[in-house]
């Protein structure tokens, strides 16, 4: 399995599965060769957020230019993701950023342009 490209867990414990893929990938944009217009000390803590999210992370996928990660769905992971997104189209324009719900997922998806 190339975990960098694509990782699915299904039937694995929610608490295992997320710390593989944790430790599995590369970030939020994956490989995406994005521009980004954060300060170092800003990308940091950008990171943090993001990493405060990762105990909800079930899935992540990257394919054909598409970073997709899905996370456990709950009202308050949903604003969180919402506030992050509009955060992210601000800095890194260079992607199309999407938020769907997907039955009790939640998935984010960004898109090189």
């Amino acid at each position: 399995m190339e975990v960098t490209r694509e990782t699915r867990l299904e039937g694995v414990d929610g608490a295992i599965a997320s710390a593989y893929i944790r430790a599995r990938k590369t970030g939020v944009t994956g490989s995406l060769d994005l521009a980004c217009s954060l300060t170092d000390g800003e990308l940091a803590r950008r990171r943090d957020e993001w990493g405060a999210l990762e105990a909800e992370l079930v899935e992540r996928t990257e394919r054909d230019g598409v970073v997709e990660t899905s996370y456990r769905s709950s009202p308050e992971l949903r604003k969180r993701l919402v506030g992050l997104l509009e955060l992210e189209r601000q800095c890194c324009a260079g992607a199309r950023w999407e938020l769907r719900e997907d039955g009790d997922l939640l998935r984010m998806s960004a898109t090189a342009t």
